[in-house]
């Protein structure tokens, strides 16, 4: 196998891209990073847009290393808020321009701190979907499928309305509250810039956000949103030209799939065919 793969000792989608520009074939990147040659085309296709090579995108991945390290700082000082941070993570699946779908979870759980051990700090866009969290997309992932779209699901961009990962959302709130009064009110607000900055760069078709309180997370986002339309428990908000589907649950689960169903299948009869991604 190619030298380069045997340098990498972080797995990323640049690695990726670096070891096919330095002329190892899809076949062995695919055995080093145990996924499929499909999964390995999808990211080098994806890489003909880099995203990852926005100024933009660029300056966020800093400003949150800037902010979690303070986090980290602050922890040091407040052993009760060291108990309920557990890091760090933008990225749940690859990024790339324009996909069908992008999903917004509140906030990252804490499965990787109750994997390992250690708090996840992760700045980059993954190789693949991660499991992490995977029973909260579950509903989603099955309404794909009983509308004979799970491209959307598959391939969607993935992250949170915030970067900071907590066991649960009671511990998100006391996260916040146990920050000093000065910084939580600038992690707020760079939490905000971050989160239309993604939106922006990224420009997806549709916005799936799922959580109870989410709907006001993105609501206050935007000056003046306009709503398209309001269910018992499933909304659609307009954000910067597009549309938001927003749905309640409890804890993981949708509070009615139906009702998502409709509303989903309607923002996206026009959506384009299958990748024909398949795996090997």
């Amino acid at each position: 196998m190619n030298n380069e793969l045997e340098r990498v000792k972080e797995f990323s989608r640049e690695n990726i891209v670096v070891s096919a520009k330095a002329g190892t074939t899809i076949e062995d990147i695919a055995k080093f990073y145990k996924i499929s040659q499909a999964q390995v085309e999808l990211i080098l296709e994806m890489s003909k847009e880099n995203l990852m090579d926005s100024q933009k995108l660029k300056q966020l991945r800093e400003e949150v290393v800037v902010i979690h390290n303070k986090i980290l700082q602050v922890c040091e000082g407040k052993p009760v808020l060291k108990n309920v941070y557990k890091g760090c993570i933008i990225y749940l699946s690859p990024v790339y321009k324009n996909p069908d779908i992008m999903f917004f979870g509140i906030n990252p759980g804490g499965g990787y701190f109750g994997t390992t051990g250690k708090i996840i700090q992760e700045f980059d866009p993954q190789i693949t979907q991660t499991h992490e969290g995977i029973d909260f997309y579950r509903d989603f992932e099955r309404v794909c499928q009983k509308l004979n779209k799970t491209h959307l699901y598959k391939n969607m961009v993935k992250t949170n309305r915030y970067f900071f990962a907590t066991n649960n959302t009671k511990n998100f709130e006391k996260f916040f509250n146990l920050l000093p009064l000065e910084f939580h009110w600038e992690v707020a607000q760079k939490q905000e810039e971050w989160t239309r900055t993604l939106i922006s760069e990224i420009s997806p078709k549709l916005i799936i956000a799922g959580g109870k309180t989410i709907w006001t997370k993105f609501n206050k986002l935007y000056p003046n949103p306009q709503c398209l339309e309001e269910g018992k428990h499933t909304k659609v908000l307009k954000i910067n030209d597009i549309p938001l589907i927003a749905y309640e649950r409890v804890r993981n689960k949708m509070l009615d799939t139906d009702e998502f169903f409709q509303i989903f299948n309607r923002y996206t009869e026009n959506f384009t065919v299958d990748m024909n991604i398949k795996e090997k």
